[in-house]
């Protein structure tokens, strides 16, 4: 989403039925059109207290071009600044975030993380963008392009040893290596594979818990009256793809806290890694079984239709991409 010149001359506009899988409503046809109508006027700093009362996660702002912004980002108590144009899109005199990051860094002054994002897509850039004083470089080009070739896999792949600037150097600054040297493989074994099986779990149940929200709120609006909503074989149906879910959903946060508590040492072990897989397992056959259970439920009409508002089609297309 976001606002691209190029769009607005060709006056670009989605396919009819292609819309985000992670977004629910419509207007989604104009992606420029759309992220203008998004805008909030009314949002300040107190929004930050907000996400704080809602969320225990991290909460950085992104788009800090200015000294007085970062001030008023450390004040608001944030975790982390992110100095970005996003993209160069939304306003053509933005300036670069590596002209801006100097003074965002003075500002700061070490009190929080300061990130640098924004056109990242060799290894140049990650060497070059510490420089002025950022703390880390973002990529996201890469690890998206990586992630639809190879999923997992891909995006593991995406590391800075296969970048000539890196391998000319001699060595990535001690401060931005990712464990010891020679130690990648560890990283990956302990960190990575665990919070990717996590992280995809985590999607698969989203997308089945939309689909059952979704599926209730049909079922409770004036047009399915004439369904009997005590019906034994209805409510059975949707007693077992709320278990399907609900089993996934325990799961999760099971094997989340094990990951949590175990030592560091032992983050890598066969006990850890075969809970792990059987989280993966049971999620990308729950998953899909609920919104099949679904599909039957409501019927054709709504499950597979491109315009029908429900999308349990797609929810069920993206449960069975490869994994």
């Amino acid at each position: 989403m976001g606002r691209r010149l190029r769009d607005l001359r060709n006056g670009f506009r989605l396919p009819a039925g292609i819309a985000p899988a992670n977004l629910t409503g419509d207007g989604f046809g104009s992606p420029g059109d759309h992220a203008l109508t998004e805008f909030d006027a009314s949002l300040d700093w107190s929004v930050v207290t907000w996400l704080r009362s809602v969320s225990v996660l991290p909460v950085l702002v992104e788009g800090v071009l200015t000294a007085a912004d970062a001030r008023h980002a450390v004040e608001a108590g944030v975790d982390g600044t992110v100095v970005s144009n996003h993209g160069g899109r939304q306003l053509d005199g933005a300036p670069a975030p590596l002209t801006v990051l100097p003074e965002v860094v003075a500002a700061v002054d070490r009190t929080c993380p300061v990130l640098v994002d924004g056109g990242v897509r060799r290894g140049t850039g990650v060497l070059t963008a510490p420089a002025p004083g950022a703390d880390a470089t973002l990529v996201g080009r890469p690890a998206l392009h990586a992630l639809a070739a190879d999923p997992e896999r891909g995006v593991a792949r995406t590391r800075g040893t296969h970048s000539v600037p890196m391998r000319c150097t001699g060595a990535v600054p001690h401060n931005q290596v990712v464990g010891r040297h020679g130690d990648f493989r560890r990283v990956m074994v302990d960190v990575f594979a665990p919070l990717a099986r996590l992280g995809w779990s985590a999607c698969w149940l989203g997308t089945a818990a939309g689909a059952l929200s979704r599926t209730l709120r049909l079922l409770r609006s004036p047009e399915e009256r004439r369904r009997n909503l005590k019906s034994e074989l209805l409510l059975t149906r949707l007693s077992r793809a709320r278990r399907r879910i609900d089993t996934v959903q325990a799961m999760l946060s099971h094997v989340a806290d094990v990951y949590v508590s175990l030592p560091e040492w032992e983050r890598g072990g066969p006990s850890w890694q075969l809970l792990a897989n059987a989280l993966k397992v049971t999620a990308s056959e729950q998953c899909p079984a609920a919104v099949d259970e679904l599909i039957e439920l409501i019927g054709l009409r709504h499950g597979y239709l491109r315009h029908q508002p429900l999308g349990l089609e797609r929810a069920l297309r993206d449960l069975r991409l490869p994994r």
